[in-house]
């Protein structure tokens, strides 16, 4: 097994390697390892591997660019999402003084290979990376949801904390990728919605003639 994986491990190198040095004004490849890994195990070859993760860094790169505004954007998505679909866990975890913004980072910055196992990881990557925010959203509520049960178990954040830190050793819902992929419309359309609303509320501040 180390054998097979050192071959990997040195192709993940220079896949992060090569694209630090096209990428300037990112400037850095700190975190991006599991993105990485899975386009070096997803393809044969370091140029095609390379190429996936290059294509997948397209939707995925703000997730790492300065103040991080995938996480600025997607984390009050997501605490919105949960409070709508499942209001008692939503409820159950703030509750417990649950930071989305400490939870959610995490998770996201390994594309959820820290919340599934490899297998499934695997499976997803494609999609977060063809649709970025959207993709990581409708995997994460998906997964939440179906460990509703054993969160709201939990009387305590610590217990709650050591769970999901855990979560890929335990099984995902079954057929995880159709579901998120069946969710994404109706999530695109939030997202949109959310993202006009936002610019007409900066609009009417600084939008209006006169405005200042």
């Amino acid at each position: 097994c180390e054998r097979q994986a050192d071959p990997i491990r040195l192709r993940i190198a220079d896949v992060l390697r090569e694209y630090v040095n096209r990428d300037d004004e990112l400037g850095y490849v700190q975190g991006m390892n599991f993105v990485a890994a899975g386009a070096c195990l997803l393809t044969r070859s370091l140029g095609e591997a390379q190429e996936a993760f290059g294509r997948d860094m397209v939707a995925l790169r703000p997730l790492w660019l300065p103040v991080f505004p995938m996480i600025d954007q997607g984390v009050p998505l997501l605490e919105e999402l949960l409070r709508e679909r499942d209001p008692e866990l939503y409820q159950h975890m703030v509750g417990l003084e649950c930071n989305f913004y400490v939870i959610l980072p995490t998770a996201w910055w390994s594309c959820l290979a820290k919340w599934v196992p490899l297998p499934t990881f695997l499976e997803l990557l494609p999609l977060v990376g063809r649709e970025g925010m959207l993709g990581l959203l409708s995997a994460t509520l998906l997964l939440l949801l179906f460990h509703r049960q054993e969160l709201l178990r939990f009387s305590g954040l610590e217990e709650l904390l050591e769970y999901l830190c855990n979560l890929s050793s335990k099984a995902p819902p079954e057929r995880l990728l159709e579901m998120c992929e069946a969710s994404l419309p109706a999530f695109k359309v939030r997202a949109a919605r959310r993202g006009e609303g936002a610019e007409a509320r900066r609009g009417g501040f600084l939008g209006r003639p006169g405005g200042r």
